[in-house]
């Protein structure tokens, strides 16, 4: 069917004002958003030690009102996380997990129905390398000429590298650091108790009667710093002989008897009787020649005290064991 001029006109205008309607729409749509003032970042420390929990604060500006949506955090390319803009247009991130280096960090703002996307200038977040909270302590010190003493080494979550422990020039032992939860099984020389925490026990014992500088030195690693400590370790050349004092002074008591059996922990006298070492600690087992072992007893400040009307007919409870602590064996 052909049409007439008339009608080609007519529809060729309809169309002319569809094309018009729609791009005044869009004009309109795009003269609703306007573009945002200002997109800035601000972070609570920089420089930050590896592993510190940095706050990052994302600020969108507008102009005649408060910009809404979200914006995401990004370290170069790579986005570290995104946040919604509260009522201010302010949108917090934290994070401890930046590697030490440089960072590029910058925000890309999403937009809203009001204001365009927009994402601001760069601002470089510096990571340094953290403290290796290295610390060595000993399980005896003092500790006595032939005894064994364990050190025990401990270290910032996630180190890596090793540990060397010295006597004065003289390596005792050098260990790598295990990663958290591998590793943690026992090695020569080393028993790791809670990766990356181990402790060294001296095997020979090689420390000699005297002072002794021991030192443990951290080799560093890409996040923590190298690190050197150590304290003076005292070894002791005698132990102390526990006295025996039994209460009453006769030895013999009646059978069902109370007795009162005083153990002393004492390396002088006074006016011929021992004194107790009140530095003293761990605990005594006193035993009988007919009833063995009767009871562990606690020492406090060098005594230990045991009662008891149970012995049997001829026993004699004269034999006390001290088990060692702070230095004092038996």
């Amino acid at each position: 069917m052909r049409r007439g001029r008339g009608g080609w006109l007519q529809e060729v205008s309809v169309v002319a004002v569809i094309i018009l309607v729609s791009l005044v729409s869009l004009a309109v749509s795009a003269s609703a958003q306007s573009q945002a003032n200002s997109v800035s970042l601000v972070t609570s420390q920089n420089p930050a030690p590896y592993g510190a929990d940095v706050t990052f604060t994302m600020i969108v500006s507008g102009g005649s009102g408060t910009p809404t949506g979200t914006v995401t955090l990004l370290d170069g390319g790579s986005a570290i996380g995104t946040a919604t803009l509260d009522a201010t247009g302010t949108g917090t991130l934290d994070s401890s997990t930046l590697a030490t280096g440089a960072h590029a960090l910058s925000v890309s703002y999403s937009g809203d129905s009001a204001y365009l996307s927009r994402a601001s200038s760069t601002v470089t977040e510096t990571i340094t390398s953290a403290s290796s909270a290295l610390t060595i302590t000993s399980s005896a010190n003092p500790s006595m000429a032939g005894g064994t003493v364990q050190f025990t080494v401990s270290l910032a979550t996630g180190s890596t590298g090793s540990v060397t422990v010295q006597d004065g020039q003289t390596v005792l032992q050098t260990t790598s650091v295990p990663a958290v939860g591998t590793g943690c099984s026992s090695r020569p020389g080393i028993r790791f108790a809670l990766c990356p925490t181990w402790t060294f026990t001296d095997p020979a014992p090689s420390l000699t009667v005297g002072t002794h500088q021991i030192t443990a030195s951290y080799s560093g690693d890409s996040n923590f710093k190298p690190t050197t400590i150590g304290f003076t370790q005292t070894v002791n050349g005698t132990a102390p002989t526990p006295a025996i004092i039994v209460t009453p002074s006769s030895s013999q008591v009646a059978f069902d008897g109370s007795v009162t059996i005083t153990a002393i922990v004492s390396t002088a006298t006074s006016g011929g009787q021992p004194v107790a070492d009140a530095t003293a600690a761990g605990s005594m087992t006193f035993t009988g020649d007919v009833d063995g072992d009767l009871a562990v007893v606690p020492v406090v400040q060098g005594v230990a005290t045991f009662v008891t009307s149970s012995l049997s007919v001829r026993s004699t409870a004269a034999m006390v064991h001290i088990r060692q602590r702070r230095g004092w064996c038996h």
